[in-house]
């Protein structure tokens, strides 16, 4: 596990003219490049791209979105202005390119996306985001191209107690991620039930999504150590989405949506007036990234005899199709099912896969009958401190994510039965998974290895998975 010294911190939030270190090493905080920045500076002037005005940056900058040959860079500003992005494959910022100037408004709370296309695969980027205030500024590395086999690891967090902080991210930023995914419940303030008897008022989303990019204590250290050089995908779950067990029955959807949108660099989706799903490749690994709530049936609804937690609603290509249509068509070595609700049927009893069964058993048929390898499930929502199941219990290898930050003493519902660990401590459950890929081309051995960790990077339980 790499350890890096904290002067990387001020390199990454104060008002760089040139971005130096690499996350590749041990990155350390360096006099400016006042070359590389007047460098940078010239190519922004020469390309004619409008000066930005107006207010500074209070959130991100943030990075999404991110395949082979693009990202998106996400920003929010304190109010009105205008910001564009310098962009390089060099540190010194030769050669930079310069995306188009974009004001901010009021009606998207301020928030900005850049599109990045046309990028180099696998290469280190640094970026700056230039605004009528102090530019902010960050690296992202793109992803190598889908099919090649390459090493790397991610990391994946879930369930957030609002009020505390989050040192979690500091050892996942030890890890040396290739990218973060936070699967649901970011927030457990319910922005639904703010203002309970009012108008459903957007800015209960806005300002969630405010706390946890920066606002709130966990945001802090995400925006500490995480935001500016290491892609995030994320996803929602109920108590980010809107309320305790909320589906797509829920009066809100669109607001909740819009307010996602805004706040979150998400690429392409299938089906964009249906609900977030998504996924996208990485090497040898395709990830999919379900939303089990857009479209989710109530779990409790004794009048739906077959309920649904992927299609509540019929529609071509609705999200069943595409999952079992991806995994049927998909070449990637490892094929990982992001699920924001915990997969395994011994497990938590309500609001979970175990309410859908018709739906489960046709996922695994699916994936049964046509041998289908390397596939996996990443789940969250139970408040475990982390659980492992080798496919005895759930079917599939199974990563259940530990809590973020909290302190308790008992799951949600029950733990459950798992077949390699589960940890459920009466007290600090804070910490994250992480899963690792590899390739011996001497052997062509390819090894997946899913882990739980806690708060301070140590490895509580792992589960290899080995394929030639």
């Amino acid at each position: 596990m790499r350890r890096v010294d904290s002067p990387w911190l001020p390199l990454l939030f104060s008002a760089l003219l040139a971005c130096d270190a690499e996350r590749d090493g041990d990155p350390q905080s360096e006099p400016k490049d006042t070359d590389a920045a007047d460098s940078a500076d010239d190519t922004a002037a020469d390309s004619g791209q409008e000066v930005p005005v107006g207010a500074t940056i209070s959130h991100g900058p943030m990075v999404g979105g991110v395949s082979d040959t693009s990202a998106i860079v996400w920003a929010r500003l304190e109010g009105a202005g205008s910001a564009r992005v310098v962009y390089s494959a060099d540190p010194s910022f030769a050669l930079a390119e310069t995306t188009t100037t974009i004001a901010a408004s009021e009606a998207a709370d301020w928030t900005l996306q850049f599109p990045l296309t046309g990028l180099l695969p696998a290469t280190l980027y640094s970026y700056r985001v230039e605004t009528g205030g102090e530019p902010r500024a960050g690296t992202f590395r793109t992803f190598p191209e889908p099919d090649q086999n390459v090493d790397f690891r991610f990391v994946v967090f879930a369930d957030i107690a609002s009020a505390l902080a989050a040192p979690a991210y500091e050892a996942a930023f030890n890890e040396d991620p290739a990218f973060l995914l936070q699967i649901g419940d970011f927030d457990h303030n319910d922005p639904a039930a703010v203002g309970v008897g009012d108008e459903i008022d957007v800015e209960n989303w806005r300002a969630m999504h405010r706390r946890c990019l920066g606002d709130g204590p966990h945001g802090q250290d995400l925006a500490t150590w995480i935001l500016p050089s290491i892609p995030i995908f994320h996803m929602w779950d109920d108590h980010d989405y809107g309320a305790n067990n909320a589906g797509g029955d829920a009066v809100y959807r669109d607001v909740a949506t819009q307010a996602f949108l805004e706040y979150y660099p998400v690429g392409d989706r299938p089906n964009p007036g249906a609900g977030l799903w998504y996924s996208f490749r990485y090497g040898q690994v395709e990830v999919f990234m379900l939303d089990l709530r857009s479209q989710r049936d109530p779990f409790d609804d004794a009048t739906i005899p077959v309920k649904s937690v992927l299609v509540r609603e019929p529609m071509e290509d609705d999200q069943l199709q595409w999952l079992e249509r991806g995994l049927l068509a998909s070449t990637a070595r490892w094929k990982v099912v992001v699920s924001t609700s915990v997969w395994n049927p011994h497990s938590k009893t309500n609001d979970s896969w175990m309410n859908y069964p018709e739906e489960q058993a046709e996922i695994v048929a699916l994936v049964e009958d046509n041998n289908l390898p390397g596939v996996m499930v990443v789940s969250g929502d139970i408040h475990s401190g982390g659980a492992l199941d080798d496919g005895e219990n759930s079917w599939f290898p199974e990563l259940s994510v530990p809590v973020t930050n909290f302190y308790s003493n008992a799951c949600t519902g029950e733990c459950g039965t798992w077949s390699v660990g589960l940890n459920d401590p009466d007290g600090n459950r804070a910490g994250y998974g992480m899963l690792e890929f590899t390739y011996n081309p001497e052997s062509k051995r390819h090894t997946a290895v899913l882990s739980a960790h806690n708060w301070e990077g140590r490895a509580l339980m792992e589960y290899a998975m080995v394929a030639e």
